[in-house]
């Protein structure tokens, strides 16, 4: 059906206006043709979205081939703390790692550390997709207006992805892929469970990886609830530049951080201005370095067999709690047995100095030679014999000293060493009588 005026294949926009006719004021509809101009530039807007679509798509797909997938999250192994204990596994000799953590459930956080990373790092966490768009506006504003780096441009769950998945690496093509990866990541696994690997994953600084090796590097606590808000604050603050923040080494920087994350929870709700301006007079302090290292000489040998056995990367990263057979409280004994006796002969000018050597009539060279074997003395060939003996007997053989003053106790000693049977059953007086275990540092 055609109609008067209007040709085929047009576009047209219809106008009303007001006329007058007969007296009485009537409308009129006409139609105008729409003009080039206007269609071109709707179909260029039109082509535009669509390569923009098309361009993203082709991006997406690019970066997206030799992505991880985000469920890596749960499977790819962190380093963990391996734990050396005695014998009760009350007391901790020693700790190998090469970061320091320990692993904590999201239930063991208080609320209120939560409240204050995701103020300060994150604060549109718990409703963003894993981007934040315009954090990362906020953060160039912020920090561009300020002179320096106060507030950074990455979301909890990309922070994440960075630390565990992707290394970091400063380029644009991995700010990509960590976008992309924090989207799916989002889609993958609850807020509260992206949370909890953050919070095991990241660096507080001072070889404290993740926030319970952070609060007992800190401030010695290992039970979360037991952190007052001001050191809520100064911990949530340091991921972003550990170094810079770090209380043992700058103590105005990191009151200055703290002070702003406090203010970032009175911003955001999680805490009011009076429990904030509290929390800023509490004065800071540091638990004192220390390190986690006793019976060195026994410690060590059982980190040697434990690299030997697991391998050295397992020993350090695997996260083991090894407990030993060494008696702690039998330990603290010979340490002290031996003390005395040493501080008892310091008046008698006792030193290392070798004043005689006796070399066995039978063998021509020391029995320290390194370059033939079979002309080592034959203590060393027990000595050979003895090396897997646990390395506790030494410390039965202190301790009963103590207990035994007339020397009577024995501690047998293995085939071959002097004044016993040997597997033979020949008696080898070669080197004295049976060993006593009374200690003999003095002449």
């Amino acid at each position: 059906m055609s109609i008067k005026g209007i040709a085929p294949g047009r576009a047209y926009r219809a106008y009303r206006f007001p006329t007058r006719g007969g007296g009485r004021l009537s409308r009129r509809v006409a139609l105008r043709p729409v003009g080039t101009f206007a269609g071109v530039l709707s179909a260029v807007l039109l082509a535009g979205v669509a390569f923009v679509g098309v361009a993203a798509a082709a991006t997406f797909g690019y970066f997206a081939s030799d992505l991880p997938s985000a469920s890596d999250l749960a499977t790819v192994p962190i380093p963990l703390t391996t734990h050396i204990y005695d014998r009760s596994g009350e007391h901790l000799l020693y700790t190998l790692s090469d970061e320091r953590r320990d692993l904590i459930s999201i239930d063991a956080v208080p609320k209120l550390m939560q409240d204050a990373t995701i103020a300060i790092e994150d604060k549109t966490f718990w409703s963003n997709p894993g981007v934040d768009v315009g954090g990362i506006v906020r953060a160039i504003q912020v920090n561009s207006a300020s002179g320096r780096i106060t507030q950074g441009g990455s979301t909890i769950t990309q922070q994440l992805i960075k630390t565990r998945l992707l290394g970091d690496d400063p380029t644009f093509t991995r700010k990509i892929k960590e976008a992309i990866l924090a989207v799916e990541a989002t889609r993958t696994f609850s807020k509260s469970q992206i949370l909890e690997m953050y919070f095991n994953q990241i660096y507080y600084g001072n070889q404290a990886y993740g926030l319970k090796a952070a609060a007992a590097t800190y401030f010695g606590v290992t039970d979360l609830t037991q952190l007052t808000l001001g050191q809520m604050a100064l911990l949530a603050g340091l991921p972003q530049a550990p170094s810079d923040y770090d209380p043992i080494q700058n103590m105005e920087g990191a009151k200055a951080r703290r002070a702003l994350v406090l203010d970032a929870m009175v911003d955001n709700g999680y805490a009011t201005a009076a429990e904030a301006e509290a929390a800023k007079s509490e004065a800071i302090v540091v638990k004192q370095a220390t390190t986690s290292l006793y019976a060195p000489h026994f410690t060590f040998r059982v980190r040697e067999q434990l690299v030997r056995v697991l391998g050295e990367k397992a020993a350090y990263r695997g996260g083991y709690n090894v407990y030993t057979s060494l008696d702690w409280n039998m330990q603290q004994l010979a340490e002290k047995e031996v003390r005395q006796h040493v501080d008892a002969l310091k008046g008698s000018n006792v030193n290392n100095d070798v004043q005689a050597v006796y070399v066995p009539h039978r063998h021509a060279q020391s029995g320290h030679d390194r370059i033939d074997p079979a002309l080592r003395h034959p203590v060393q060939h027990a000595r050979r014999n003895r090396q897997e003996l646990q390395p506790q007997r030494c410390d039965q053989r202190a301790a009963r000293a103590a207990h035994d003053p007339a020397g009577a106790a024995r501690v047998a000693e293995p085939p071959g060493v002097a004044g016993h049977t040997d597997r033979r059953g020949r008696r080898d007086h070669r080197h004295g009588s049976p060993a006593g275990h009374r200690p003999r540092l003095g002449p």
